[in-house]
């Protein structure tokens, strides 16, 4: 299992807040251009992203869409996920896909979603840190989310983590998918009846 490492300082924005960062803090923020997204009650600043990392998402969204429209909603990066409090994990995956059966009610779906998704997907971009990543999926793993995808655009590959067992004895798997072979993108327990090719994902 990965540990999480340390984090890079990243800048903050000039609003006060006391103590640790929480979730209200980050919705008074003004629209500086940037995302922002709180591990462990510390603020992470992200740079919006580039063009093949919004192709990619986006084919995933609509592979999710299409495919488990009744069974679940699938969420672009826009849509912050509130995992957990004191200290607060707000959180932003470049993909999520929830269960409709797990879903808040509309009403309280109208700020950050208070549920841990049935999957996330993070999409690589040149400039991110290897650190970094490790602490993010590491924050999904600690969280409970039972299927991680790591999207790397530059080699073409997916790395599929997966929680299996009971909350109290869960164990990590994991593996690599490539776009260069016939790997496929499927997990019967948590996407009944999706199906996507890895190559499909980077067309």
């Amino acid at each position: 299992m990965m540990a999480i490492a340390h984090l890079r300082v990243f800048p903050t924005p000039p609003t006060p807040a006391p103590g640790p960062w929480r979730a209200a803090d980050v919705e008074r923020f003004p629209d500086d251009g940037y995302q922002y997204e709180i591990w462990h009650g510390e603020l992470v600043r992200m740079a919006p992203a580039g063009g093949r990392h919004g192709e990619i998402e986006a084919n995933l969204v609509a592979a999710l869409r299409v495919q488990l429209h009744a069974l679940g909603r699938a969420y672009t990066g826009d849509t912050g996920f509130l995992l957990g409090q004191d200290p607060d994990e707000l959180v932003s995956p470049d993909v999520a896909f929830v269960r409709h059966d797990r879903l808040p009610s509309v009403e309280k779906r109208r700020r950050y979603l208070r549920v841990v998704p049935d999957l996330v997907v993070e999409i690589r971009s040149p400039n991110d840190e290897e650190a970094d990543v490790q602490a993010k999926l590491q924050l999904y793993v600690s969280r409970g989310v039972p299927l991680i995808w790591s999207v790397d655009p530059r080699s073409q590959t997916v790395d599929e983590l997966r929680q299996i067992g009971e909350p109290t004895g869960r164990t990590l798997e994991g593996r690599r998918l490539t776009a260069h072979s016939d790997d496929v993108l499927e997990n019967a327990e948590v996407l009944p009846g999706f199906r996507l090719s890895v190559h499909d994902v980077f067309a």
